[in-house]
């Protein structure tokens, strides 16, 4: 029994640290969706009506990081945001 436990850790290890870091990765397709254009209008009322939920974990998380962290994730997103 111990050594089943023993092999358990690492997944639940890197389900704790994967998982919310997928989500941040997911932010920036996501926010590429909401500006483009490309979508039937349906598509793209959903998507800017459900984005400030979608995006809520990760702006509390901006808004408490380090500096430093606040750094790299306004350039992950900018590389995802199209310019006007």
């Amino acid at each position: 029994m111990t050594d089943r436990k023993t092999r358990l850790w690492p997944w639940i290890v890197a389900l704790l640290i994967g998982l919310p870091l997928l989500y941040e990765l997911s932010l920036g397709p996501w926010l590429w969706l909401a500006g483009h254009q490309d979508f039937p209008l349906s598509l793209r009322l959903w998507i800017i009506r459900i984005t400030p939920t979608y995006a809520a974990p990760s702006n509390f998380l901006y808004n408490h990081a380090p500096e430093s962290v606040q750094r790299v994730m306004a350039w992950y997103i900018g590389l995802w945001i199209t310019p006007p």
